[in-house]
């Protein structure tokens, strides 16, 4: 069998071709050459209106990969013009996207690995690593965020807790209606950071403020530290059928992902998840009679 034909590596910026591409036929990404800048994110029976035509058409939903980083205060958003070192690459074998670019700023420079991909066993999950690698000790700031910046809709619904649960689990989850209100998503972040880091989720406004129309800045995870080297991965949850998307990543806040196990968005609790992961992994392993359900949260390759 003749092996996987993945492209050449891209170097510098596009000068006009399309972004790179990452999908696993649920969730199509666009991701730019710099991945915490947003592209574009389109999901499968997510519809809206067309803004000529008034006609239903393909939509597209908040980006639930972007971010953002400050190297000794300086933001990159702030100051795009020191990046440096564009750098992207396909794996097709994996279906991962790698990027890499420079980012310099306070007399330090920061070498950014981005790391890709579109969940194929859970299918409404994608998922991001960002590995820094500065040139000497330097203060890191990392945020992750859904940015809905240039996305035609609203927000109906944006809370940082988990209703029922003591402890969040996720870092905050929304609810997105595309204009016209044809079709809404739910989007659900977890990220998790080094060791040591200083994490905060930004609080959403009051209940007033929501209400009265004023502005409501998109989901954040900001975590600092004081290293050389620094890793931040990023989960999200982008789902059509479920209006609190939060619910399916209790199971990630537990550690089932890293078990590599599957299940269901309903279950009750932990306790109903350890008695059902063998006969989850069993499930898994035999041939499949049904595809795969995008409640199902493995965010396995």
């Amino acid at each position: 069998m003749p092996g996987v034909i993945t492209p050449s590596v891209a170097e510098g910026p596009r000068n006009g071709d399309l972004p790179a591409y990452v999908s696993n036929g649920l969730i199509g990404l666009r991701v730019r050459e710099v991945p915490l800048i947003a592209g574009m994110v389109l999901v499968s029976g997510l519809a809206g209106e067309h803004p000529e035509r008034q006609i239903e058409a393909a939509a597209a939903a908040p980006y639930p990969l972007a971010g953002d980083l400050a190297l000794n205060g300086d933001w990159l958003s702030d100051q795009p013009w020191t990046i440096s070192g564009l750098r992207q690459s396909y794996d097709f074998g994996s279906g991962e996207l790698s990027s890499q670019f420079r980012f310099t700023a306070a007399e330090r420079t920061l070498s950014v690995e981005v790391l890709t991909f579109a969940s194929r066993t859970a299918p409404a999950v994608v998922a991001q690593e960002v590995r820094l690698t500065a040139d000497t000790a330097c203060d890191l700031t990392f945020r992750a965020l859904v940015d809905v910046d240039g996305v035609h809709g609203r927000m109906l619904r944006r809370r940082t807790d988990t209703p029922g649960e003591p402890e969040p689990a996720c870092d905050g989850s929304l609810l997105w209606e595309i204009e016209g209100g044809l079709g809404r998503c739910g989007v659900a972040l977890l990220t998790e950071g080094p060791d040591g880091a200083q994490r905060q989720v930004m609080a959403h406004p009051p209940e007033k403020e929501r209400d009265s129309g004023a502005p409501v800045k998109p989901l954040k995870a900001l975590i600092e530290g004081v290293a050389r080297e620094y890793v931040h991965r990023s989960m999200m949850q982008i789902d059509v059928s479920s209006p609190e998307p939060q619910l399916c990543l209790r199971c990630a806040g537990s550690g089932i992902v890293d078990t590599g196990v599957c299940h269901m968005c309903d279950r009750s609790g932990k306790a109903q998840i350890d008695t059902d992961l063998s006969a989850a992994a069993e499930q898994e392993s035999a041939p499949r009679s049904q595809p795969n359900s995008s409640a199902r949260l493995a965010a396995q390759r």
